[in-house]
């Protein structure tokens, strides 16, 4: 025990021998006990359970995850390395959380594929609980990555999502949605027992991690005292939405495009200073081009990788096994079926974010005050510079401002107004006042009008007003017009 921290000193807690201790002090006394990656053997860790003593022996510390610490230990009982994971302290003291380490072995205890890290025992009964799966001698994917001063080379990199993209859809087949697919979640196994990994075609990509994980067919949801499931780099849109959409296989999908443009760039599409600026980055922005990074990946390449990180779900590959078989075309150096995104694509999406309704709300709001105000300023020159013969005229103007003010000006500035709250009837009425507008001052322009007709000597004159107004309705005409996919859109996500 020497190089076991000491215990919290047993003076500063109650001498009182009723007193039972803190949660605070009981995580406090476990963590000091499970925190040296020092440790050699399970009698230092005080485990009661001595037949898990004696055949598992710890070796050393590997890593720490949100609900385990990982050991690579020896089964002597079989005499093979195994990685031991065990819950942190807190895990054992909180019972939603060690439902989700349960979660996690009996999840992976039921996949048997190359790719997926495999289950040799569980027992979350012992003292303390346990799994132990096939220990992989390989770093993390993270881990490599952050070693290279070079992109994957683009051929290795598609064959290595490929096999990933494999993987996924099997365990998506047993009805599993793995849920935090990230590069420290793939273990690299080295092929031929390799000492250093140079390429990813030398090792053997393995699933790991599945603690986040849930079947596709449980109904059961996550409490929001987790506040975020999953790690906001690789998170789909959708997820990170104020209103988030549940977790599907198109969510994944978006996961391994991030991947893939990680491996061609050695950057993440998604790159911020902060949590919050990654999640405004992912909910707001489309994906930088991968090829504005490296300028050696191949189009095709590119098109897969973007096909993945499309915004809206329906735009990507329906499923793990769809973009495995694009990979493998694009390998085989075949016509892929993803296609490059069409400018009227780009256009239908552009029409559909929310902002085109607030900038239709505001166009309408300013403008329209800008013509009342223009009009009465008009009104006020008028009356102050206007010689004796033309008080009737300026008279006729005020009595024709006040009624257009009102029936038209006033009703749509407040329409822009309700637009920007996002009314439930603001946005339809002001779309058709804004176009009876239009109508109206076409029609004056033209022809011989009630209103303002005496003003102008000239058709030049008229003209000189009227296109003006024109144009500036019908702006605001089509700003509104634009913004009906967004407002249609608004309206079915928020029933």
């Amino acid at each position: 025990m020497s190089n076991q921290p000491p215990l919290p000193d047993e003076s500063n807690f109650p001498n009182d021998s009723g007193s039972i201790p803190s949660v605070e002090e009981i995580v406090s006394r476990l963590d000091r006990l499970l925190a040296n990656p020092q440790v050699r053997n399970f009698k230092e860790l005080n485990l009661t359970d001595d037949g898990f003593q004696q055949r598992y022996q710890i070796l050393n510390e590997v890593g720490r995850g949100a609900f385990g610490i990982v050991y690579r230990a020896k089964d002597t009982q079989l005499n093979r390395e195994v990685a031991l994971k065990i819950p942190r302290p807190e895990v054992i003291l909180d019972q939603d959380k060690l439902h989700r380490f349960e979660a996690e072995a009996g999840t992976a205890a039921k996949l048997d594929h190359p790719c997926v890290v495999p289950i040799f025992e569980a027992n979350l009964r012992a003292s303390p609980p346990f799994i132990a799966s096939a220990f992989c001698k390989g770093p993390d994917l993270g881990d490599w990555l952050e070693q290279r001063q070079q992109p994957v080379d683009c051929i290795e990199a598609a064959e290595f999502i490929s096999r990933i993209a494999e993987a996924v859809q099997y365990i998506h087949d047993q009805g599993v949605l793995h849920r935090d697919l990230k590069p420290g979640n793939i273990m690299l196994e080295p092929k031929n027992d390799a000492t250093r990994i140079e390429r990813l075609s030398q090792c053997v990509p393995r699933l790991t991690d599945f603690g986040l994980s849930r079947l596709i067919e449980n109904s059961l949801h996550f409490t929001r005292s987790s506040l975020m499931i999953g790690t906001p780099q690789y998170m789909a849109p959708e997820l990170l939405a104020v209103k988030s959409e549940q977790y599907t296989k198109a969510s994944e999908v978006y996961s391994l495009g991030v991947l893939l443009f990680e491996l061609l760039t050695l950057h993440s599409p998604n790159d911020g200073g902060s949590y919050l600026e990654i999640i405004d980055r992912v909910r707001s922005q489309e994906p930088v081009h991968p090829r504005t990074l490296n300028k050696s990946i191949p189009a095709d390449l590119e098109i897969i990788c973007l096909k993945c990180l499309a915004r809206y779900p329906e735009d990507r590959y329906h499923s793990a096994l769809e973009l495995y078989q694009d990979l493998q075309r694009f390998l085989s150096e075949k016509p892929i079926l993803a296609r490059a995104t069409s400018q009227m694509v780009h256009l239908s999406r552009w029409t559909r974010k929310a902002d085109r309704i607030r900038q239709a709300g505001l166009f309408a709001l300013c403008f329209q005050i800008l013509i009342i105000a223009w009009m009465y300023i008009l009104l006020m020159l008028g009356l102050y510079l206007s010689e004796a013969d033309r008080a009737e005229v300026l008279f006729a103007n005020a009595y024709d401002m006040i009624l257009v003010t009102f029936a038209f000006h006033t009703p749509l500035a407040i329409g822009g107004w309700l637009t920007m709250r996002k009314n439930r009837w603001s946005f339809w009425s002001t779309l058709v006042g804004s176009y009876i507008l239009v109508g109206i001052l076409i029609y004056s322009f033209l022809f011989s009008s009630v209103a303002f007709e005496y003003n102008y000597n000239s058709f030049s004159a008229k003209m000189g007003v009227f296109m003006g107004l024109i144009m500036g309705c019908g702006i605001q005409s089509i700003l509104y017009t634009v913004a009906i996919p967004a407002w249609n859109r608004m309206k079915l996500t928020s029933k």
